[in-house]
């Protein structure tokens, strides 16, 4: 009848256990794997699309100096500046270069008519 208890008992903790370790191994993977921007995501910003001249998905330094140049004829570019400096500053640059997925392309303000 001991014997029996332990079974069940072992049993029972091997059904607890089991699905809670293999979670917990694709957590840790997910969390390993490097955020490798891709070219599908690049392809879905417009802005990030025309000065990502070497096509890497990351902006380089003159890439952003070709951004931070144009600011003033690109009318795409004036809707980044935050602040409402006439600048760029590294933060709004950066929320160019995100993937389409975790960043929002900011949206012009109506006039009204």
């Amino acid at each position: 009848m001991k014997i029996r208890y332990i079974i069940i008992a072992s049993l029972l903790a091997a059904a607890v256990a089991a699905p809670t370790a293999s979670f917990a191994g694709k957590k840790n993977k997910q969390a390993a794997a490097p955020a490798a921007p891709s070219s599908s995501s690049t392809a879905t910003n417009p802005v990030m699309k025309k000065y990502d001249k070497n096509g890497d998905g990351v902006l380089q330094e003159t890439e952003k100096e070709a951004i931070r140049a144009a600011l003033a004829s690109d009318s795409e570019l004036t809707a980044y500046d935050k602040n409402k400096d006439g600048k760029l500053d590294d933060s709004e640059i950066g929320a160019i270069s995100r993937p389409a997925a975790t960043a929002e392309m900011p949206r012009k303000k109506k006039k009204n008519q």
